[in-house]
């Protein structure tokens, strides 16, 4: 057997290699990638979600737009191609984005139709992930999916994105309803004492004063952040009482106004569990205690 022909086509390294995982190479884009590119943001299977094609130009400047992303914030949709043929997968990767005023970094991937149902988006998306955390060091990385995008839907939950919601996204020219989905690092080591830990926990304090005015009851810092001069792992934990005369259906209503979500909670134990708020940018977690 020729051996070349399970080494990648010179297309895999025409764009500076970013990450690899172990079947994919991901690689900035190109100007000269415009056909590659084309076969995808003009296919309409592949671009359903987005309701529309893009034209010869709108690729350009896609181009374009990314090759920015790259210099100004290192991240961007960087192509992807199989390890052993070089074939085009398509592109996944980091972008800058905008929630509701707050500024995130968000997870994407669009793959050409011939490779849809392979594991590719679930693959690049965990090597974006740890590229993200490892060499982005960003607190949070989120996915906006529109709700009937089922197969994004279910590479999100594969990568262990947590629901968070839905808002209305402007693509296009139309407002489009998108699910939000967010990771953070698994990595859970412990740091010594920080200060900063107090004052965390007195902005999640603040985010929840409309709650706490509404629904009474007390909130408790909780967990090793709460002990002053004790090494944590850096996650600002709080519990919440509420007034025993609120309902968890309340509290849950008052609480996705301020971007934190159930979570599910282990039956009996009296403890609901909630997302981070994307309001916040530093780690925590909120339980609520049903008196």
């Amino acid at each position: 057997m020729d051996r070349n022909l399970e080494k990648p086509s010179s297309a895999a390294f025409c764009g500076r290699i970013i990450t690899e995982s172990s079947r994919l190479i991901l690689r900035e884009m190109t100007p000269e990638d415009l056909p590659l590119l084309c076969a995808m943001l003009q296919n309409p299977e592949v671009m359903y979600a987005w309701e529309r094609t893009f034209s010869d130009k709108e690729v350009r400047e896609w181009i374009d737009r990314n090759r920015v992303r790259y210099r100004s914030c290192g991240c961007g949709y960087w192509l992807a191609f199989d390890r052993t043929s070089g074939k085009n997968i398509g592109q996944i990767g980091i972008l800058p984005e905008e929630i509701e005023g707050k500024k995130q970094f968000g997870a994407g991937w669009i793959l050409c139709r011939e490779c849809w149902g392979n594991g590719y988006a679930a693959e690049g998306g965990k090597a974006c992930l740890d590229y993200a955390f490892r060499e982005l060091r960003v607190p949070r990385v989120i996915a906006d999916i529109r709700p009937s995008n089922h197969r994004s839907v279910r590479v999100a939950e594969r990568l262990g994105m947590e629901a968070m919601g839905i808002y209305d996204k402007a693509v296009g020219g139309k407002i489009m309803p998108h699910r939000i989905y967010s990771a953070r690092s698994t990595d859970r080591v412990q740091v010594p004492w920080n200060p900063l830990w107090k004052k965390q926990f007195a902005e999640l304090e603040e985010l929840l004063a409309p709650v706490l005015k509404q629904s009474g009851g007390t909130l408790r810092h909780i967990g090793g952040t709460s002990v002053s001069g004790s090494a944590a792992v850096p996650v600002i934990e709080a519990e919440y009482r509420p007034a025993p005369e609120i309902s968890a259906a309340r509290i849950v209503q008052e609480l996705e106004s301020l971007g934190f979500f159930p979570l599910k909670s282990e039956p009996g134990n009296g403890l609901l569990a909630f997302t981070e708020s994307l309001n916040l940018n530093f780690r925590h977690a909120l339980r609520i205690r049903m008196s």
